[in-house]
């Protein structure tokens, strides 16, 4: 109609309800948890565990006991080719006659005859030498018979007075022996003393351990 003018109808309710429809939406936002900054912690994924069958074969059969039995004495004793076999005993026969060498040596009455060896000079000692120098004299000196009897001579001396010098220290060993080791045999003595005086000093074993003239 002209001249009339509509004037709205104030709702009241409609600004309420506006208005708690907003504080819900603000309430569920701040609710909310932020997901820009939050970080993911994911947890390991289990490892697969192997599916058992029942009734399924071993990959290898249980060893009996007597099996394990000889492995292991196959492990602490093996089997060897006839080479290393060989090669073994050898060894072993060599470390064996090394330690009764040695058991040997640490006889008191043998350590006393190297004592008594070592400490005086013994004319065996020369006579490799003096004897090696007489036979290069009767070889070059077949032109000259004088030298070749001289040679001659000389051999024979040399050969009674190691006899005579072997006497002397046999005699002053059974001295001392009988004074030191009144109990002990002379067995085999004799010739061990007889091969250590044949030796030169430098190369003796067991090595000197006197000096010459000194008393033990």
């Amino acid at each position: 109609m002209p001249g009339v003018h509509t004037v709205g109808l104030f709702k009241p309710y409609e600004r309420q309800s506006a208005d708690a429809k907003e504080g819900r939406t603000s309430l569920v936002r701040t609710n909310e948890p932020s997901t820009k900054n939050a970080k993911v912690v994911t947890a390991p994924a289990p490892e697969p565990k192997p599916e058992q069958v029942p009734g399924a074969k071993k990959p290898h059969p249980t060893r009996s006991r007597k099996e394990a039995e000889r492995e292991r004495r196959e492990a602490l004793h093996p089997t060897l080719s006839k080479a290393e076999r060989r090669k073994r005993e050898r060894q072993a026969k060599f470390e064996n006659r090394d330690k009764a060498l040695q058991l040997t040596e640490k006889m008191p009455s043998r350590e006393l005859m190297r004592n008594h060896i070592d400490s005086r000079r013994n004319l065996a000692e020369f006579a490799l030498p003096v004897m090696i120098v007489i036979l290069a004299v009767l070889l070059l000196g077949s032109q000259f018979p004088v030298l070749q009897v001289i040679a001659s001579l000389a051999t024979w001396l040399l050969l009674v007075l190691v006899v005579l010098d072997m006497w002397v220290m046999w005699r002053g060993y059974k001295k001392l022996l009988n004074e030191r080791l009144p109990n002990e045999h002379t067995r085999g003595l004799f010739m061990y003393g007889l091969n250590r005086a044949m030796q030169i000093r430098r190369f003796r074993q067991p090595a000197p351990t006197i000096k010459r003239g000194e008393k033990f």
